[in-house]
């Protein structure tokens, strides 16, 4: 069911002020309490560091990523950023004078795994398309990450904005990507025209059952391809998902790459304060799983109705489970969404 929640008055603010060359600013509002307490750490440095185990586990990500490239039926110019904490992989298609749309993925992922399935190339006939490797993840991003509770992370993609030439943007963001445009928000909300929530990190708290507790434990500690697999149809992609077994078969073999052969020093996100929410002015589009396994739905929706002002609709998919990056209906909300003139961005 679509529930849709009007508002009058989207506020715009002045146009983009310059970001100086660090990691601290003001914060908008004080973080609530962290998802799992004790695998939170406090931020006690000024940057954490991901990286792979070898140079073997590194190669075998770069060729699955590869591959994806290579074989899409689109063509994507990659390009290689400099920020303020390193290379920042960017894979950009589409119209050439589209208005952007800038797509975040989630934790142990990559930018290419919006393209599996092929969904976005609707949007690529009508809509630039950027497709970021967050840094501190398994990709060809920096592996150098802020403090998860700062503005790091959003000083972080406005250089890659900048870099990229970008005065406003369309942002789209899958769990953790989500939970990053937030962040994103409390730094520069001027630069962002709309967003797009995916089974968003951050509204809410983990939802972990003692099926997928255990499941997640087998894939971190005992990562064989058997428990791997189990943890992606159980954890990621739900019971009822729509995706061919290719598809199946490209995700597992991704995450494979991740457990075993990547090392995260990233901090994990948190549930963010209603006045951290608060900053969400801009149109907002919140979507979420039947089946997620992560994140209760309905709580999701609940609580981005009552805290985000500029929430437009927000609707639960039926039979998708946490990913939903790749699903054809899921693309159509997002094209309906921006059809509506829900973007300005330039």
């Amino acid at each position: 069911m679509l529930t849709v929640k009007p508002n009058p008055e989207i506020i715009r603010k002045e146009p983009a002020q310059n970001i100086t060359n660090t990691t601290e600013a003001p914060n908008t509002a004080t973080p609530s309490r962290p998802l799992l307490h004790p695998i939170f750490r406090p931020a006690l440095r000024s940057e954490y560091h991901s990286q792979f185990r070898s140079n073997t586990q590194r190669n075998r990500l770069y060729a699955w990523y590869d591959d994806v490239h290579q074989n899409s039926k689109i063509t994507y110019d990659l390009r290689d950023l400099t920020t303020r904490f390193g290379n920042t992989r960017v894979a950009v298609t589409g119209l050439p004078q589209g208005k952007p749309i800038v797509f975040l993925h989630g934790w142990s992922g990559n930018g290419m795994l919006w393209e599996l399935t092929g969904s976005l190339h609707a949007l690529a006939e009508q809509y630039r398309i950027y497709l970021v490797d967050v840094i501190g993840q398994p990709n060809y991003s920096s592996g150098r990450t802020p403090p998860i509770r700062g503005n790091g992370y959003g000083l972080w993609l406005g250089d890659v904005l900048d870099q990229l030439g970008l005065e406003q943007v369309n942002g789209v963001g899958m769990s953790f990507g989500a939970f990053l445009w937030v962040k994103a928000a409390q730094v520069m909300p001027e630069r962002i025209s709309s967003a797009v929530f995916l089974g968003p990190a951050g509204f809410t708290g983990l939802r972990l059952t003692p099926q997928t507790a255990l499941a997640f434990g087998r894939a971190i500690f005992k990562p064989s391809n058997g428990n791997i697999a189990h943890f992606v149809r159980t954890n990621i992609l739900g019971p009822k998902d729509q995706f061919s077994p290719e598809v199946h078969a490209k995700i597992e073999a991704m995450f494979q790459c991740s457990f075993k052969g990547f090392k995260p020093g990233a901090q994990l996100p948190y549930v963010f304060a209603p006045g951290e929410l608060a900053t969400l002015r801009f149109p907002s589009l919140v979507l979420c799983g039947e089946n997620d396994a992560l994140f209760d739905a309905g709580s999701v929706i609940q609580r981005a109705q009552k805290h985000v002002p500029g929430i437009v609709a927000a609707e639960v998919i039926p039979g998708l489970g946490h990913a939903l990056g790749n699903s054809d209906l899921v693309v159509s909300r997002i094209n309906h969404f921006l059809a509506e003139g829900r973007s300005s961005a330039k």
